[in-house]
């Protein structure tokens, strides 16, 4: 019996140096800047004293509807609740952004192939039905496998953010942020990035729009912090250069402006979210934010309004070369993700 329990304990052994083994060689190690591939064909230059709509949108890949949460947040749900649900949710997304007429779309939390979301190719799905655009996917999440919750593990994730333009879009590029952790941390974290395509003005400038995705659940948001200013000190740079910026998505922070309890919530500040800091905003750059309607949800439970906390963490920052005609916060109560799509209408001024 002894001899049993010996072998048994030096199989699960051994079975845990194999399978960190596995991951520590297969991480995903992406390069700091990465030309990415551009896909279907967009018009030609922009004009300036014109209006323009971009809409972001966090899908939650498509499993984060209002009757689902979510274990990192104080849940107990690891993945969508059906692969049916999923198809659901991604109908109803792409119905919305088609209906919107955008010129410019920012997703994030697309998932490839991943198992909280049934192996869907959302980013196909997504390149098929919103095929009048050009679109660039960058990879922010990517790991073979998380055994972790024990009875649903959240499995293997490839996903990413998308960025789609009605204009012809010159480059799109993958910048990495900071915060991926040492070994073994950095087998499982995030990789975090931002996604700039460049697209021609008529005034032989550039209009550079960056989709982001802020880190969550970092102790202290340290890390966002980190992030924060290596995207400060490029689209400086890019103010710099004459260019036209415009840098949207999700922030994972409280916006500047904007106050949660002005929202109906039984639940208490969660643990994650952080006020914007104010020093984050460079010179010549104002903040796209409308702070009527809430932009996220807490995934504690499933959404019961006035029930779940309610914050605007999705919105805009823009230099000055740009006029923010309007911001918009779509109010779809979280039917399919557990964010609301944000949008603003923008012109480009004649002389940047």
């Amino acid at each position: 019996m002894l001899n049993i329990f010996k072998i048994i304990i030096l199989v699960v052994i051994a079975i845990g140096i194999i399978y960190v083994s596995y991951m520590t060689l297969s991480v995903y190690s992406p390069k700091e800047k990465e030309e990415l591939t551009i896909y279907g064909d967009g018009k030609e230059k922009i004009k300036t004293d014109k209006c323009f709509k971009l809409i972001t949108f966090n899908i939650g890949y498509c499993g984060l509807d209002k009757g689902q949460d979510f274990f990192w947040d104080g849940g107990t749900m690891s993945r969508s609740s059906s692969k049916e649900q999923t198809i659901v949710n991604l109908n109803n997304i792409t119905n919305f952004l088609i209906s919107e007429h955008p010129d410019f779309i920012f997703l994030q939390e697309v998932d490839t192939k991943s198992t909280r979301s049934f192996n869907i190719n959302e980013v196909e799905i997504f390149r098929k039905t919103i095929s009048d655009y050009q679109s660039a996917f960058a990879i922010d999440h990517k790991v073979n496998w998380v055994p972790y919750p024990l009875k649903r593990p959240l499995g293997s994730t490839k996903a990413g953010l998308m960025t789609f333009s009605k204009y012809k879009v010159n480059s799109s590029i993958r910048f990495s942020l900071p915060g991926k952790g040492k070994w073994p941390k950095k087998i499982f974290d995030l990789d975090k990035c931002f996604l700039e395509s460049r697209i021609m003005v008529e005034n032989n400038k550039e209009l550079v729009i960056i989709n982001t995705h802020l880190t969550a659940f970092d102790k202290g948001a340290r890390v966002r912090e980190r992030q924060l200013f290596m995207l400060k000190m490029h689209i400086i740079k890019e103010y710099k250069l004459g260019n036209y910026v415009l840098v949207g998505g999700d922030w994972n922070y409280s916006l500047p402006d904007t106050n949660p309890y002005a929202f109906k919530s039984k639940e208490s500040w969660p643990y994650w979210l952080y006020k914007m800091p104010d020093s984050f905003k460079p010179n010549h750059y104002s903040w796209g934010v409308n702070n009527e309607y809430y932009t996220v949800r807490t995934n504690s439970k499933p959404y019961i309004e006035g029930e779940n906390f309610t914050a605007i963490i999705d919105g805009f920052l823009v230099s000055d070369n740009i006029e923010i005609v309007r911001v918009y916060n779509h109010r779809l109560e979280f039917e399919n993700s557990d964010h609301n799509p944000v949008e603003i209408i923008f012109k480009l001024k004649p002389t940047a």
